[in-house]
């Protein structure tokens, strides 16, 4: 199979493991703020926050290695994966032991958020080694099952028992073993795991591909969800809680492209060694932020009417700071893609790099931002750093590849968008809907290309599974 239709099936596969987790998860959007209270629905927004801070400490980013070692055909699956579970057991023993140092941290609901944080350790292991292996399906469906389990019990738990915040979180732990239990089963992981395969020197060579990985995850947490804790101690909880409404916005955004990132982390491998990789990566990277760019262009076009439809009167106010998340999800995905090229060539230590640079942009524009201009300088502020990590990664990748980014399209593109958002402020202007449309023509104009291509994909599929 060549690498176009490889990368088109994968996507596909994986579109029905992510679209119908995301647009649960989009429609469950108006039950949580019907019966959460701001604070409330802050507080479980900064739990799962912390749960992902923690993640690739407790871990040790072993999942990460799990995958890369396991896509080489030159590894053993079983003694890849033997050894990644042992470590990661280990870890687990470590992590329950030293759990009286989540009451020093102020953690609340320690012991289900423990069983979130170890659950979610092997759920990401195993999703990881199923993609490795080619058993993409699996990996598909076992979101669609957490997605829909944690939907439903949302509903039992939060509509008809009431149980507010600790319903919520009792919802996403079941969702995540559920999920865990039917990866597990469907791999046949049993066959897999041979204590006679673990070998030290196995463990340390993962270990060395991995270790480096936990700096970027961190800083990457601190880019994508510090700005909470900044809003907790300039704004309040209550804030929190709009802007984790309004961050669920960009997940729209995010559908794109963690549908297409989990089977480009696939390409990505595959095409490390081609003649012509550069203009390969080049044009993928250019094709996925013209797609996002119109949808970002068409979430904002309706975005105010949706919210005054569908979200609860005291979390409206969230509309107004979706522009510059959708933005900063752009350069984010942008940023993630472009790391993915350094996993491929396990040069994982330029990934923290290039991660602690923006990190430090977004941490200090965050600190000046936010007292003055409340959620809306948070926003900002991740915006600009993600940008300005993508630019940091393309000049990083030039010793690797050589990315050419259609910077004229991606900033005329999103100065429209921004445009085009502004004007909704002011919606009672006669011409406010005149700018509104107009800059969301010109981003359709500009980025137009990709909606034939788009139509050719969608013909290619078609055709092959006819």
């Amino acid at each position: 199979m060549d690498r176009r239709k490889k990368l088109i099936r994968n996507s596909f596969i994986f579109t029905l493991g992510n679209l119908g987790s995301k647009l649960i998860a989009f429609i469950m959007l108006p039950l949580y703020t019907y019966t959460l209270s701001t604070s409330e629905f802050g507080t479980v927004d900064l739990l799962i926050t912390t749960v992902n801070l923690f993640l690739p400490i407790v871990s040790l980013s072993i999942g990460d290695a799990i995958f890369r070692f396991s896509m080489d055909h030159s590894e053993n699956a079983r003694r890849v994966l033997s050894n990644g579970v042992a470590i990661l057991s280990v870890l687990s023993l470590g992590t329950v032991l030293l759990s009286p140092l989540f009451f020093f941290f102020k953690i609340p609901y320690v012991p289900i958020f423990l069983l979130i944080l170890i659950a979610s350790v092997f759920f990401t292991a195993f999703q990881n080694f199923s993609k490795a292996i080619g058993k993409s399906l699996i990996f598909a469906v076992s979101g669609i099952i957490n997605a829909f389990t944690f939907a439903t019990l949302n509903l039992v738990f939060l509509w008809f028992l009431r149980l507010k915040v600790s319903g919520y979180l009792a919802a996403y732990f079941i969702g995540i073993l559920v999920a865990l239990i039917y990866v597990f089963l469907s791999l046949k992981a049993w066959r897999y795991i041979d204590l006679q395969s673990l070998r030290l020197f196995e463990i340390k060579r993962m270990l060395r591909f991995s270790l480096p990985l936990i700096p970027n995850s961190l800083a990457w947490w601190l880019s994508n969800d510090a700005n909470r804790f900044f809003i907790l101690k300039f704004v309040g909880v209550g804030a929190n809680g709009v802007f984790a409404v309004a961050n669920k916005i960009p997940s729209v955004v995010n559908v794109i492209f963690n549908i297409f990132s989990q089977a480009w982390q696939i390409s990505a491998v595959d095409e490390f060694s081609s003649d012509d990789r550069d203009t390969y990566y080049s044009n993928v990277l250019n094709k996925l932020q013209e797609v996002q760019l119109l949808f970002i262009a068409l979430i904002i076009l309706i975005v105010r009417p949706v919210f005054n439809l569908v979200i609860a009167a005291k979390f409206q106010s969230a509309w107004i700071y979706v522009c510059p998340l959708l933005l900063g999800a752009l350069f984010s995905n942008s940023s993630s893609f472009l790391g993915t090229i350094f996993i491929a060539a396990k040069k994982t230590s330029a990934v923290f790099l290039t991660t602690i640079f923006g990190t430090i942009i977004n941490l200090v524009l965050s600190f000046v931002f936010t007292p003055y201009f409340g959620i809306f300088g948070t926003s900002f502020a991740s915006m600009i750093a993600f940008f300005v990590m993508v630019i940091q990664r393309v000049r990083s990748l030039k010793t690797i590849v050589r990315i050419r980014v259609s910077w004229t399209r991606l900033v005329s593109s999103s100065v429209l968008i921004l445009i085009e958002s502004f004007s909704l402020y002011a919606i009672d202007h006669p011409l406010s809907w005149l700018v509104t449309l107009s800059s969301f023509l010109g981003v359709t104009l500009i980025n137009r290309r990709s909606m034939s291509s788009l139509g050719k994909i969608f013909g290619i599929f078609i055709k092959r599974n006819r």
